[in-house]
């Protein structure tokens, strides 16, 4: 008996060789996680580049979460309840949170970017120089291409640019020009004729990119399809945040109240730009949903019906009629007798 037990337990446990998939698992499971890791460090670099330092933190934080709870033999018992906890943390305590944030602020259709942007945005804004705007042609010059500068009105070139391959130009780049009567090549060869407007619109992306710098240092910035011209900048910043109109030295501060860069009257209204900014205005916005009658009327209606409707749907569903209960009468070889069945 102990021997037949010994055999029989000698051959109820044997370990087969693994197959290939299973070897690939193995092989392939910690190079396809860095490459996961890699992946989710690349994205949350790339939102944080952005601007968007909060929504970084909340993907390297949820990543953690992810690959601690998998990769590890502490998070196990998480492996099942992980997707779960963070569908409904990213799906339903998320926007609950986030929608809370934005009824604190200003948050509207003109109030979408932050302070910071605005001022971006507003120290981005330049003006042509008038009196130095220059037409341009563009003439293919082999593989690559020329421009030519002449005053508006049809007067005779002025400056031209060495050939510039404009298909392999990605970034800002800097050309020098030369005077026209110094060029050694004649302007009307080996040049071919100026490209048509549609050629122009082809290479607008490129030649945005280009700064033309003369002699004596000035900047042609691209100013549309058919000027290059120096450009002066509407608005210059201030240490305290503020910016000064170039044009008549009037200076616009943050007012965080409004969400605009204002002027400072002795009336209070003083001159506002836009785009305006999201600023925090408390619960400004709450107190306008309840005690201003414009809102105050639909939201209570809204309210209300939503809860009538709710109450309804739980007390019908909980005190409707039950289901009626019927005898059967159950026979068979062993046993016969009464029994109910739900019709």
């Amino acid at each position: 008996m102990n021997a037949l037990s010994s055999s029989l337990g000698q051959g109820a446990y044997t370990t087969l060789p693994p197959t290939l998939t299973e070897k690939l698992a193995k092989w392939l499971h910690w190079p396809v996680a860095v490459a996961a890791i890699a992946a989710a460090l690349y994205l949350v670099f790339v939102v944080y580049t952005t601007g968007q330092a909060a929504w970084a933190v909340g993907l390297l934080v949820l990543f953690t979460a992810g690959f601690y709870v998998y990769l590890s033999r502490g998070g196990f018992a998480w492996r099942y309840l992980f997707p779960g906890v963070a569908g409904m943390l990213v799906f339903i305590a998320f926007p609950l949170v986030y929608t809370a944030q934005l009824g604190l602020t200003n948050y509207s259709s003109t109030h979408l970017l932050s302070e910071s942007r605005v001022r971006e945005y507003l120290l981005e804004q330049h003006d042509a120089v008038e009196g130095q705007v220059l037409a341009y042609t563009l003439h293919a010059d082999g593989a690559e291409f020329r421009l030519v500068l002449q005053p508006e009105g049809g007067a005779a070139p002025r400056w031209v640019s060495p050939p510039l391959a404009l298909r392999s130009v990605s970034r800002e780049l800097r050309v020098d020009l030369t005077p026209a009567d110094a060029e050694r090549l004649p302007l009307t060869a080996p040049l071919q004729a100026a490209l048509p407007l549609p050629e122009l619109i082809k290479h607008r992306d490129t030649l945005a990119r280009l700064v033309l710098v003369l002699p004596d240092k000035t900047e042609l910035h691209y100013l549309g399809l058919r000027e290059f011209g120096p450009i002066k900048p509407l608005w210059t910043p201030n240490a305290d945040g503020s910016l000064t109109r170039v044009l008549d030295g009037a200076v616009f501060k943050p007012n965080r109240n409004t969400g605009f860069f204002q002027t400072a009257e002795s009336d209070g209204h003083g001159e506002t730009l836009q785009p305006g900014f999201k600023a925090f205005i408390g619960t400004a916005n709450y107190t306008r949903m309840v005690f201003d009658a414009e809102f105050r009327g639909p939201f209570l209606a809204i309210f209300t019906w939503t809860v009538v409707f709710s109450a309804l749907t739980v007390f019908f569903a909980t005190h409707g009629s039950p289901t009626p209960i019927s005898p059967r009468r159950c026979c068979s070889s062993s046993t016969c007798g009464w029994a109910t069945r739900t019709s």
